[in-house]
């Protein structure tokens, strides 16, 4: 029996939407957050593994797919259409998104990426702490 929830979550932002799923713990008030980007040409797939480890183990997840970051993409655009910019507003919506579940400690939302999706991670962590400083 799985002690986790897996969801369909679709946002939207700057006329497009974006595909993610997420990974729950069940029973807990508060949980930490990963949030996980793919790299170029990637989907959300990539960490299901990852994330349905994490949250059996009480900390949520969630994988979505960037916006014309793939041929195989679930979410708006086509691949001509993405940049490093258009990422990092995907992955920007991502984090608004989750930090709003008030289930998720907000204090604990982490960001992790493969590829491309670690560069573009590194810029959205880099951007938050210098609008914070």
């Amino acid at each position: 029996m799985k002690n986790f929830t897996k969801n369909i979550v679709k946002i939207k932002h700057r006329a497009r939407e974006i595909y993610a799923v997420s990974y729950l713990p069940i029973n807990q008030k508060k949980y930490p957050m990963v949030i996980f980007s793919h790299g170029f040409n990637g989907t959300h797939a990539e960490f299901i593994k990852n994330s349905e480890y994490l949250a059996s183990n009480g900390v949520g997840a969630v994988c979505f797919d960037f916006c014309g970051g793939s041929i195989h993409s679930k979410s708006d655009c086509k691949t001509s259409e993405m940049t490093i910019f258009t990422e990092v507003e995907d992955l920007s919506a991502v984090v608004d998104e989750v930090s709003s579940w008030k289930k998720v400690n907000q204090e604990q939302v982490y960001l992790f990426g493969g590829s491309q999706g670690g560069f573009v991670s590194a810029l959205v962590a880099a951007k938050d702490i210098l609008v914070l400083d």
